[in-house]
């Protein structure tokens, strides 16, 4: 039976032979392969796609034999199965697909005229050179081969649809025996081709004489590095006992490869190591890979191997986090803690299937790190999903390939935190201790500190410290002492513009009202800080200079710091400071409400220390207690 090139068997076969490439692909992604299952898998890929490249090529209306075609299923089925096996099965398909592969590549060819042409060509090219030594006898027997053509020809017009490939083979093997000897050519032909599977069956015996592990080397260097670590370095005793696990692992995984490439001396070596180093350090901690009791398979040595190295690392990872782990929030936070936790549900299950769980994770101290965890999760309100003891395999490797990334993006949030705060904290004290000869100046580098470390304009505590002073940021103007670029002046003039936007929001909804008296902390709760007050406020006379005079806070300023008049004019900020001093001088203080001012009225510092008179800047307002506050300060800094 014979399916040609235009049918539909055929085109799901060619699909059926990609699917199976992507399948070896797949298969061979497991890391840790032995060698020999590898190059089976290279091979069988190699022999796929050489198949599928001719099945693309081969010329319309083309046959297939069904015995090619039902050995190709089957090869493909077959692949198949190799995407969700494990390592010892790889191994067995391997070997199952390279028998079968041997049979495609003897039996399958789709494109057999245009090979038999080529074939034809090389050999009378070959076959050139020695034809005019030879004798005329040995050409004229060679001349019945011409004539099988003629004989063909007829019969291939009656035969069924599977001889003329036949035929064609046999002309190509004729003609690849017409050169050389009369030797060559006395023999008969077919007893030429068993030689031709010879080169197929060569890289076979090489590789039984390869490392049984490639990088056993490596891993071993690799085992004496953790030891040493363990050995020279003080670090804390759950990360200790994590790294001795990892390497107990290691050792069980390399032990029957180190005996078959006869290094298990000094895989025994480490051994010893291991065994000195959890007596002596770390009193005696039980080691699961090393009791005889319990089997694990390559495959869960490998998963318990990559879970211990993961945990070693989730131990300082979780040290870091407990310093920092305030300043992150939930972006950053959760995928670091979802890594941190990730190496437990992995080890607790291969444990869980030989009942020793409790056991071991009482040992390793993973069960405490859990339960710190989940209760660090339960306080910020975060569902981590490594919480789950039977969570899948395939997550548990994502957060474990991505806790590097997870570590280091919370490590540039923190730094941004710090760096925020701290600008943050410097725009508080410049306002709670103003300069009068640059309080504008300073007031707004404050801000552009604040915009360098990424603080947004829509930041809330941003927005309370800076309640009352939208009138600065109408149309402000960058100070040529914070010496930007004119890209970065722009961007900074444009953070200044948002945050006066904002704040005039925050006015308009009520947020930002005027203090009354109700609002005001009790005697009591500020009785030391009026006492201060009032030891420099007593019997004076004060000169008040603000905008929306109020009756009823002038007298509650009076009564509360003692003063005996408080001068408080009806200004509608057409005033200038000449027609202050007047004021100025008949008064023993000066108050310049910042938030309620002109922005000149700061220069009537220089009026007062000329006529000897004390000078407060009140930057939030009129209150008692922020005016208290600032005549301590500022006084008594001053004089």
């Amino acid at each position: 039976m014979l399916f040609t090139r235009n049918g539909s068997d055929f085109l799901a076969l060619q699909e059926k032979t990609e699917e199976a490439l992507y399948s070896i692909a797949h298969g061979m992604n497991l890391h840790l392969l032995d060698t020999p299952v590898r190059e089976r898998m290279l091979d069988a890929l190699d022999t796929l796609s050489l198949v599928w490249e001719r099945l693309r090529q081969m010329p319309a209306n083309n046959s297939l034999s069904s015995h090619d075609l039902h050995l190709l299923n089957t090869v493909c089925e077959i692949c198949t199965l190799t995407r969700h096996a494990n390592a010892e099965e790889l191994q067995r398909l391997s070997e199952i697909i390279t028998r079968l592969t041997k049979g495609l590549t003897e039996g399958f060819a789709p494109t057999v005229a245009t090979t038999v042409q080529q074939r034809t060509a090389v050999n009378v090219e070959q076959s050139a050179p020695p034809v005019p030594v030879a004798e005329p006898e040995p050409a004229q027997q060679v001349t019945p081969a011409p004539a099988q053509p003629e004989t063909v020809e007829p019969a291939q017009a009656e035969a069924p649809p599977e001889e003329p490939p036949m035929a064609e083979e046999a002309l190509a093997e004729t003609l690849s025996e017409e050169p050389t000897t009369v030797e060559a050519i006395t023999e008969p032909a077919p007893q030429e081709q068993p030689p031709a599977p010879a080169p197929q069956e060569q890289p076979t015996p090489v590789q039984p004489e390869r490392e049984p592990y490639a990088g056993l080397a490596e891993k071993l260097d690799e085992l004496s590095a953790v030891l040493d670590d363990v050995a020279n370095h003080s670090m804390r005793r759950e990360r200790a006992i994590a790294r001795l696990m990892y390497a107990a692992c290691l050792y069980r995984f390399l032990r029957p490869r180190a005996t078959g490439w006869h290094r298990e001396w000094e895989l025994e070596q480490t051994r010893r190591q291991i065994d000195q180093l959890s007596d002596e350090k770390r009193m005696g901690v039980w080691l699961p890979p090393f009791d005889p009791k319990i089997e694990f398979s390559e495959h869960e040595l490998q998963t318990l191997e990559m879970g211990y190295r993961a945990l070693s690392k989730s131990w300082e990872m979780w040290e870091w986090y407990k310093q920092h782990g305030q300043e992150l929030d939930k972006g950053a936070g959760a995928p670091l803690l979802e890594s941190i936790a990730a190496p437990i549900p992995m080890i607790y299950q291969i444990y869980n299937a030989r009942n020793i769980a409790q056991r071991a994770m009482d040992v390793d101290r993973s069960q405490h790190l859990y339960d710190e965890v989940a209760e660090e999760a339960k306080a910020r309100k975060w569902n981590l999903n490594m919480l789950n003891l039977t969570c899948a395999r395939q997550k548990q490797v994502h957060y474990l390939n991505a806790a590097d990334e997870h570590w280091q993006t919370a490590q540039e949030q923190a730094r941004k935190k710090r760096a925020q705060d701290k600008a943050l904290t410097n725009l508080e004290r410049t306002l709670a201790n103003p300069d009068p000869s640059r309080f504008e100046e300073s007031l707004l580098c404050a801000l552009i500190e604040c915009h360098k470390a990424q603080v947004p304009h829509s930041n809330l505590r941003l927005r309370q410290i800076m309640q009352g002073y939208d009138w600065l940021l109408e149309n402000p103007a960058v100070p040529e002492c914070c010496q930007l670029s004119p890209s970065e002046s722009k961007s900074a003039r444009s953070f200044l513009v948002n945050l006066g936007k904002y704040l005039i929001k925050d006015m308009q909804k009520g947020t930002q009202e005027e203090p009354t008296e109700d609002e005001e902390p009790a005697e009591e709760h500020n009785g030391d800080l009026l006492k201060q007050a009032r030891r420099l406020t007593k019997g004076k006379k004060l000169f008040l200079l603000c905008f929306n005079r109020r009756a009823e806070a002038e007298q509650r300023i009076r009564q509360a710091l003692q003063f005996s008049e408080v001068d408080w004019p009806d200004l509608d900020g057409s005033e200038s400071l000449n027609d202050m001093e007047a004021h100025i001088r008949n008064a023993d203080m000066t108050i310049v409400v910042v938030r309620y001012s002109r922005t000149h009225w700061k220069d009537a510092d220089k009026l007062a220390k000329q006529h000897g008179k004390l000078f407060v800047m009140a930057p939030k307002g009129y209150g008692v207690t922020h005016l208290a506050e600032q005549i301590v300060k500022q006084c008594q800094a001053g004089g």
